[in-house]
């Protein structure tokens, strides 16, 4: 006999509430085991910023709000969390995660990692960036993206373009953004506003928030998969304001914009 719609979705809310609970109660006891104690308040911060970050991603990608809205909102969230910022490096535990990404850090100059999101179906993911000095997220373009970056520590030379169309021999992209982002300060990125970027660290160990969510509906092209376009804006061919970045592999990249 079929099990009755009713209790399926009562099992589903279950399991959804059961999976949120979980990955509180690890990331208390994480705290914990790293004498961490979060004050109240950052810890009640953090999790409505989750929720928020989670209902603005959901809007955009059923298209209720546009990417442009998401960029402007997402930033907005971003900067109001790290207000105070002390109490946001608790509530995401920088100084531990520094402290265990240290030697990797030393070794490789950059570190990458996926940050926990406490709920159950998560629309965007979080992942802290961890860059040397003079280190860099070498410049790329998106498809199907929207992201934005919030500076924990260190400052950070930011450069943004507008992706303007793709053609044979490039991408014309147009600068949009050339300054410096201090902690506290974010940035972001959509299909259709400062779609490509380029940051360098450049003062001290440098730690970068990042949230990324599929565009959906709204993307300009969506059925594109979510991905990157690596282009050099630096050796593209300028016609006014305009440039004709050539595409080009991370790896090119890295080795000309990443190695100190």
């Amino acid at each position: 006999m079929a099990e009755p719609v009713s209790a399926r979705l009562k099992r589903r809310q279950l399991c959804a509430a059961l999976a949120q609970l979980a990955a509180w109660t690890l990331i208390a006891r994480a705290a914990r085991a790293n004498a961490i104690e979060l004050d109240p308040r950052a810890r009640a911060r953090l999790r409505e910023l989750v929720r928020a970050l989670d209902e603005r991603s959901a809007e955009t990608q059923r298209r209720a709000i546009d990417p442009i809205a998401w960029q402007a909102r997402v930033e907005a969230l971003l900067r109001a969390a790290a207000r105070p910022l002390p109490e946001l490096l608790a509530a995401v535990q920088l100084e531990r995660l520094l402290g265990e990404f240290e030697a990797d850090v030393k070794r490789r100059g950059r570190v990458t990692r996926r940050l926990p999101i406490p709920l159950a179906a998560p629309r965007f993911d979080m992942k802290l960036f961890v860059l040397a000095p003079g280190r860099a997220i070498v410049p790329h373009g998106h498809d199907n993206m929207q992201s934005a970056f919030l500076v924990l520590r260190g400052g950070f030379h930011a450069r943004h373009y507008d992706r303007l169309h793709d053609q044979a021999d490039g991408v014309v992209i147009r600068p949009s953004i050339d300054r410096g982002l201090a902690p506290g300060e974010s940035s972001s990125i959509s299909d259709y506003r400062d779609n490509v970027h380029w940051l360098t660290s450049r003062d001290g160990l440098g730690a970068l928030l990042n949230v990324r969510a599929d565009a959906g509906a709204s993307a300009r092209a969506p059925s594109r998969a979510p991905g990157r376009v690596y282009l050099d804006p630096a050796a593209g061919a300028r016609d006014g304001d305009l440039i004709i970045a050539p595409r080009t592999s991370r790896g090119a990249l890295e080795a000309k914009y990443d190695a100190v």
